[in-house]
C-alpha cells in the first residue's frame, strides 16, 4: 500500500525549521489555489499569501508574503519569507 501521509518541512529566515507528518498541504501560486496530497507528482512552484498544513487532529495556517514549495516522493519542503 502506498504511503498515505506527507513529510512536510517548513523553513523561514527567522525561525527554526518545523517538520511534521501531514495529510495535505494547500497554498496559492500564480494560477490559483492548489492542494498537495500523498502520491502527488513531483512539483515545484512559487507560493504566496498562505500555507495550510493538515495533520492528525489539527490544521495549521501560516501567513506570509512569498516562498517556494518543492514536492518529491511524498516529501514537501517549503521555504517562506515572513
Amino acid at each position: 500500500m502506498p504511503n498515505q501521509l506527507l513529510t512536510v518541512e517548513v523553513k523561514t529566515l527567522s525561525d527554526q525549521p518545523v517538520k511534521v507528518t501531514a495529510y495535505s498541504v494547500s497554498s496559492t501560486n500564480g494560477r490559483g489555489r492548489f492542494d498537495i496530497l500523498p502520491n502527488h507528482a513531483n512539483f515545484i512552484t512559487l507560493i504566496k499569501d498562505f500555507l495550510i498544513v493538515k495533520t492528525v487532529g489539527n490544521e495549521k495556517t501560516i501567513k506570509f508574503k512569498e516562498g517556494v514549495l518543492y514536492c518529491k516522493k511524498d516529501k514537501v519542503k517549503i521555504f517562506i519569507e515572513n
